[in-house]
């Protein structure tokens, strides 16, 4: 456990400080050196993640019917007398390709944030272990955001987000609306004041949509009747991150103006659209899912907004903060899920 700790933080090491060397090839060798180390560490464990050891089963015993990509995936390392972990492989491996290449396209001085934002943030790096046909659609989506005005190559990625998992197709009206309506500054601010509202009582929107149970799609029926409590029965663990997003907020809604100069408005509106999700549906582990097609943005905004929106003269020790806090919540998440771990390619 200590040693995969220790792994991780120093790939991040490398990852930071590839900007400073002068060669390309190096730089370009510890991207991908780190790439394909976060991969593996993800996609070859063994029985680790919740949805696993189903997946394996389903795997191994061929069983079609999930999506399209997976069930090709099924298909080829059937066809080819695979073990049933080169799937998960797979899917670590681009989940994270998709985050790198949106990472790679942001300013140097937020690139590591943004990696460790990702990794320390409690229901993304973790989720990677489990819903992680999701979490490829959720990266792919994450990386159509780069062309999310040129309406033909973010239709392509959207589309490739829905092959990974169809769920993505649901948050459609959203991104078409946020596309096409222009939010003023009153309609962002009532968001924000809903989100931070449903933190409180997330049973006022959770209620809403039961009342409407028996006309949603048969999987959503399911996990309104599994009752499978969200994050609020863990002590809200969360409140560190409650109190980033919170001042995140308003960081942000401050600094409306520098989002619409530099056209990265529509980012915050996902993101807050994302938020009003995620604080309304936390009562269901399993529906708040959904919004993580949008909170992802968060690892964007955060050292966006702790790095460049605040007075220069706090910048640097509130770019330490973040850094630290998202460091101790990467290796808490690490120990979580690298204890007793096994690999493989070990066996």
């Amino acid at each position: 456990m200590i040693k995969i700790i220790f792994l991780i933080i120093l790939s991040l090491l490398a990852f930071g400080s590839y900007r400073y060397l002068p060669n390309k090839k190096i730089q370009h060798f510890l991207k991908i050196s780190w790439l394909l180390y976060i991969s593996f560490l993800v996609g070859g464990r063994q029985e680790i993640g919740t949805d696993t050891p189903s997946y394996a089963l389903r795997i191994t015993t061929e069983e079609y019917g999930r999506d399209w990509l997976f069930d090709n995936l099924v298909f080829i390392t059937s066809s080819l007398s695979l073990p049933h972990n080169y799937v998960f492989l797979f899917y670590s491996f681009f989940t994270y390709l998709f985050l790198l290449l949106f990472t790679i396209r942001q300013e140097n001085r937020l690139q590591l944030l943004i990696i460790m934002v990702f990794l320390g943030s409690p229901f993304f790096f973790n989720q990677t272990f489990n819903i992680f046909r999701q979490m490829l659609s959720v990266s792919i989506f994450l990386y159509s955001m780069i062309y999310f005005k040129e309406t033909l190559r973010f239709t392509l990625f959207f589309v490739l987000a829905f092959l990974a998992h169809p769920s993505c197709i649901v948050i459609l009206p959203v991104v078409a609306i946020v596309r096409f309506v222009k939010f003023n500054a009153s309609t962002e601010f009532i968001l924000a004041l809903v989100a931070l509202i449903l933190f409180v009582f997330p049973s006022i929107l959770f209620g809403s949509i039961g009342l409407f149970q028996n006309y949603l799609p048969a999987e959503f029926q399911f996990y309104l009747a599994s009752n499978r409590v969200g994050y609020d029965s863990e002590g809200m663990k969360f409140g560190v991150m409650f109190i980033i997003h919170t001042v995140l907020l308003v960081i942000l809604l401050i600094k409306r103006n520098y989002l619409i100069n530099f056209n990265i408005h529509y980012i915050f509106q996902l993101y807050l659209v994302g938020l009003v999700l995620f604080y309304g549906l936390q009562l269901s582990i399993d529906i708040v899912r959904i919004s993580y097609y949008f909170i992802i943005l968060s690892i964007y905004l955060i050292p966006l907004a702790f790095c460049n929106l605040i007075s220069p003269k706090f910048q640097n020790i509130s770019r330490f903060i973040i850094l630290v806090i998202f460091i101790m919540y990467t290796v808490v998440n690490t120990i979580h899920f690298s204890s007793d771990i096994n690999y493989f390619l070990d066996n």
